[in-house]
């Protein structure tokens, strides 16, 4: 599609309290792809505040960096009244399930990326990278942080290539985020995964050139 190749995916396996290989109802299918969706508009958002603001103060940082927007897609029932086999989704676990209006077969769509991956910070880990990308997504970690009053943390930053309309972009995808609520899905550790952050942190020159500073958990943004 518009030299665009693009790639589905559902869960199998959502951790928590449930076994591996424990089944995945379609409702949190549902749920938890939702979440990743509102995890890569969220990113996106953040990342073009932090490269409004780094304009405005004339900071140099690499630019290259966007978040894949994915989209949630709902399968269509063919006309014998069956989900496909991929979705692994039958008429009787719709009907079975707690959640009813989010049951159905859902599908995170994103374009195709690089099987090499590129990675800058660990779920919670976060080590010092070298180089000029490395220490904007160092200071891009940091900025959430701040920007979101200490109560967010991008955790396991890593980016693809990824071919769009012909061109080759550096997208960054599958990023978890650690919220003191622990509400963002998959991959939220929590206060948990924030204090790992609070830890880890090594600020790097750019921090310093934006005022970030983080002292005992505390966090400016400004």
């Amino acid at each position: 599609m518009d030299g665009t190749t693009y790639v589905a995916k559902r869960f199998f396996n959502i951790g928590g309290d449930g076994a591996p290989g424990r089944r995945v109802y379609p409702s949190q299918n549902y749920q938890n792809l939702y979440q990743e969706v509102c995890r890569a508009i969220q990113g996106q958002w953040f990342l073009d505040e932090f490269y409004k603001l780094v304009r405005q103060r004339d900071i140099e940082v690499d630019m290259s960096f966007r978040f894949v927007r994915p989209l949630l897609a709902k399968e269509v029932i063919d006309d014998l009244g069956s989900f496909s086999l991929a979705s692994g989704v039958s008429q009787a676990d719709i009907d079975s399930d707690s959640e009813p209006d989010k049951a159905g077969a859902y599908w995170l769509i994103e374009p195709r990326r690089a099987a090499s991956v590129r990675r800058w910070s660990g779920t919670m880990s976060h080590p010092v990278v070298a180089g000029q990308k490395g220490a904007t997504m160092s200071v891009l970690a940091h900025f959430i942080y701040g920007y979101s009053n200490s109560e967010l943390v991008a955790a396991d930053l890593q980016n693809g290539c990824v071919l769009i309309y012909h061109n080759f972009l550096t997208m960054l995808h599958n990023t978890d985020v650690n919220a003191t609520r622990r509400n963002s899905g998959v991959g939220d550790h929590g206060q948990e995964g924030i204090d790992a952050f609070i830890e880890q942190h090594e600020c790097n020159y750019l921090c310093k050139e934006m005022g970030l500073v983080t002292e005992g958990g505390g966090s400016d943004g400004d």
